[in-house]
């Protein structure tokens, strides 16, 4: 894609902590420990390191992405995740196997050093994707909303319901919906911390921004000085 046809605008935005199960444990039933700490009940070690019970802990900008999450990646040399390599998880809502990969362009400073890979929340998630050889997950159209079915990897009823409560908006609606889902099965942790970070829209070239389908497409979330330094 040409530079062109990218543009970066500054945009507030804010992270939200997710916790996604170790596959084969058993997803949390209740939300917050009972002293609203933020973390869950019983946990230990959210970050990798701790109990193999304990959920892996990202922070993202982009939870509406989530039936998009195709594996959760950190750095190669990131010892609290180097014994997770290779291992899979579930993606908290959607109930889907994904697993746990290394690359170097993860950051282990940004958030808690291990982030989704969805497909597409920027062009850090389409290196990942191409040179990892992962799935494709796409979940927003070109009108710029959420399309009408699930991916096919969402083969659970309630991951199908959930899903279709995100089905025809808009990805600021999605987001809004995603979070108050999150929230409500537990696996959003504490309160969201702002951040303001870039929006890079993206637009066909020729075409006025305020008709281009790719333009009304085209907000995706640059948290970084630079997209390949992007964690999400």
């Amino acid at each position: 894609m040409a530079q062109a046809e990218l543009e970066d605008r500054d945009r507030p935005g804010a992270y939200h902590s997710l916790a996604f199960p170790r596959s084969g444990v058993s997803a949390p039933s209740s939300g917050l420990d009972p002293a609203g700490s933020g973390d869950l009940a019983g946990s230990g070690d959210l970050a990798g390191s701790g109990d193999l019970a304990d959920p892996i802990v990202i922070e993202t900008t982009r939870p509406e992405l989530l039936p998009a999450c195709v594996a959760l990646v950190a750095h190669p040399d990131d010892p609290r995740y180097q014994s997770l390599f290779g291992a899979t998880v579930r993606t908290p809502l959607f109930d889907v196997e994904v697993p746990v990969v290394a690359h170097r362009l993860a950051d282990p400073e940004k958030g808690s050093g291990i982030a989704m890979i969805c497909t597409f929340g920027d062009l850090t998630d389409v290196t990942w994707w191409r040179e990892l050889r992962l799935p494709a997950r796409a979940v927003i159209g070109r009108d710029g909303r959420f399309i009408p079915d699930p991916p096919g990897a969402v083969t659970s009823a309630a991951g199908r319901e959930r899903y279709a409560e995100l089905a025809g908006k808009t990805v600021h609606s999605a987001r809004a919906r995603i979070v108050e889902l999150l929230a409500g099965s537990g696996a959003l942790l504490g309160a969201e911390t702002p951040d303001r970070g870039k929006a890079r829209l993206w637009y066909a070239p020729g075409r006025s921004r305020s008709s281009s389908s790719a333009w009304a497409t085209a907000v995706r979330k640059v948290t970084s000085h630079s997209v390949g330094a992007s964690a999400r």
